[in-house]
């Protein structure tokens, strides 16, 4: 009878946790108004049409380096991509976020654990001596017990977190986007790193180059300076050229010393970004290096782009993170369900460990609603939004730096080369100069001081030409680095386009 008396309360509680948990949990779950309100901007063709940005050219190839064909270059690139520090720190960051996503991945759905104990501890003795009616006789009893006890336990226990509404998984999906944006990271340190030690390497070859330019415009000016005193000496000069030419000489010579101490200090430079320490810059040979190519950009440049540039997709990247964390936060709203089960001997005395009486077992479901906490959760949820807003803003924002900086590269290469071109031919006409000043003297109708101030005049212009020349091949590295280098977005090629309004991926409950 009590059994039957007792079923319709069963039936009472089961339609309440039926009908009504549903209901408490939607309430909890007031997350109405937390979006995202930045928008990722995705440029196409006909936006940038008017910058002509497209081309029959193609993607820059991950060995760009070897279109200068010098094999020292190449082997200071491969030695300071193993050895830089910068790099190591990078690669070092890349293992860490890994780990990170596997400890994290490691600990989803099953857990269990398994501990042993033994201790000696005094328990409180709660039985006070009294007195027994034995045949109508108060006999006093008084009843001992040894308060000393040794509790032993062998407990082996196994936990299932079930994750109904998808926020572990939304946090998983975080920590894979970021470990995956970490990593777009290290091409991108990979990337600068290279595109730095070229350029570097091309200023030491400036430098160099530099330096027999100025060695020999000094020389011609020891010539003229010898002809002056001549004349001097001869009284048909006055002092005046020979002052003129040691002052032009003496600021030759200034700016000799200059040079030399940036090819010094460039090598220098170069052997610690190779990270192999000074002596390795000081080894360095003359550079030789293969003339610039012309700068054809590849088709579909705007559409592509956004695959070929490392730092875009981590930025992309690191939206999906941060939009997959707000997913996982706005799935706190909603109740943890978790089965555990624990087995296993215990007892207050080692002797009777192994005995049946020592088992302990217990199983049983485990449900955490968070009905207050929905003020804290909210504010999480709008944190995380915020933060992603910021990660939109910072995508976009580095989006059009990669358009404004391959536009900016083209539009300094189109000028440099027509300024090449002009400067080519003014060396020409210089070294024409020459020519007809050597010609003059052969026929004794020109002095041998004009030959002498014609190739001063060629070595001036020729000291504009290798300036221009330097930039050019510093321009088209500075082009082939906004192109991403020769990066290809391979595992990462699904990434998809960051969403300013991402729909939950939440299983919501419905009453």
């Amino acid at each position: 009878m009590q059994s039957m008396q007792t079923l319709p309360y069963r039936k009472l509680i089961n339609a309440l946790l039926v009908y009504c948990l549903p209901t408490v949990m939607i309430g909890c779950a007031n997350d109405s108004g937390i979006r995202a309100n930045v928008t990722a901007i995705e440029p196409t063709s006909s936006d940038l049409s008017q910058l002509h940005l497209d081309g029959n050219g193609n993607w820059p190839d991950s060995n760009w380096i070897a279109q200068f064909h010098d094999p020292q270059l190449e082997r200071l690139v491969s030695e300071a991509l193993a050895q830089n520090p910068d790099m190591q720190i990078a690669q070092a960051r890349v293992l860490a976020a890994q780990a990170k996503a596997e400890e994290y991945g490691s600990a989803r759905g099953f857990s269990g654990q398994a501990n042993a104990q033994i201790s000696r501890a005094r328990l409180p003795v709660a039985i006070e001596p009294f007195n027994a009616n034995v045949a109508g006789n108060n006999l006093p009893v008084d009843v001992s017990i040894n308060p000393w006890a040794t509790p032993t336990g062998l407990l082996a226990g196994v936990n299932y977190e079930f994750d109904l509404w998808g926020k572990k998984e939304a946090l998983q999906q975080a920590l894979k986007s970021e470990q995956m944006a970490t990593a777009l990271d290290s091409e991108q340190a990979r990337l600068t790193l290279t595109t730095t030690l070229v350029k570097l390497y091309f200023q030491y070859d400036y430098y160099v180059a530099m330096s027999d330019l100025l060695k020999e415009q000094i020389r011609t000016y020891g010539s003229i300076e010898e002809l002056a005193d001549a004349r001097v000496n001869q009284g048909l000069d006055g002092d005046y050229d020979r002052s003129d030419t040691q002052l032009k000489r003496s600021a030759l010579l200034t700016q000799q010393l200059t040079n030399e101490q940036n090819v010094t200090l460039t090598q220098l430079q170069l052997g610690l970004l190779a990270g192999a320490g000074p002596d390795r810059g000081f080894k360095l040979q003359r550079p030789a290096l293969a003339a610039t190519s012309d700068a054809v950009l590849p088709a579909q440049l705007p559409a592509n782009l956004l695959g070929r540039r490392p730092d875009i997709i981590a930025a992309r990247l690191r939206i999906e993170a941060l939009q997959a964390k707000a997913e996982s936060t706005r799935a706190s709203f909603y109740p943890d369900i978790n089965l555990s089960a624990l087995t296993g001997l215990m007892t207050t005395d080692v002797a009777s460990l192994l005995s049946s009486d020592a088992i302990f077992a217990s199983f049983g479901p485990a449900i955490s609603l968070p009905i207050f906490d929905r003020g804290r959760i909210r504010a999480r949820l709008k944190a995380d939004y915020a933060n992603a807003d910021m990660a939109i803003s910072q995508y976009n924002k580095t989006v059009n730096q990669a358009f404004g900086d391959i536009v900016q590269q083209l539009t300094s290469i189109s000028s440099t080369d027509s300024i090449i071109e002009q400067q080519t031919r003014a060396v020409a006409a210089a070294a024409r100069i020459v020519e007809i000043a050597k010609t003059r003297h052969e026929r004794g109708i020109g002095p041998n001081k004009a030959i002498m101030l014609a190739k001063l005049s060629m070595a001036a212009e020729t000291q504009k030409l290798l300036t221009l020349r330097a930039q050019r091949r510093t321009l088209q590295v500075e082009l082939v680095r906004a192109l991403g280098g020769g990066f290809s977005a391979g595992q990462y090629a699904n990434v998809s386009k960051p969403s300013s309004s991402a729909q939950s991926n939440v299983a919501r409950p419905t009453p």
